[in-house]
């Protein structure tokens, strides 16, 4: 089987394509979570914002506030960076290689 699309631009094949395999353009969802109250540990004007899996909540300014889920209750949490020395290492020479170092 052969199939062929032909289009102006990429847009426009896009939108082929996605026709083609049945895919339903993304619905915009609200941008904040209803019916889910705001903790009350979190500070004033804090609001819930939609993400896929578990939403995340902002302050007033729109910075992100860490969130520990126990459960279905959100805690407060802290943010914690992941950071692997021999992944770092691995990841410089690999530079170095391809920058001729």
């Amino acid at each position: 089987m052969q199939i062929t699309f032909l289009a102006e631009n990429l847009s426009d094949l896009t939108k082929q394509l996605r026709a083609f395999i049945g895919d339903v353009p993304v619905q915009v969802q609200p941008a904040h979570v209803t019916g889910r109250p705001v903790p009350s540990w979190a500070p004033a004007g804090a609001k819930w914002v939609e993400m896929p899996g578990a939403p995340c909540l902002t302050d007033s300014s729109g910075q992100t506030i860490a969130v520990n889920w126990v459960g279905s209750m959100p805690t407060p949490g802290t943010l914690v960076v992941n950071h692997n020395d021999e992944a770092e290492e691995q990841g410089a020479a690999m530079l170095a290689s391809i920058r001729g170092s």
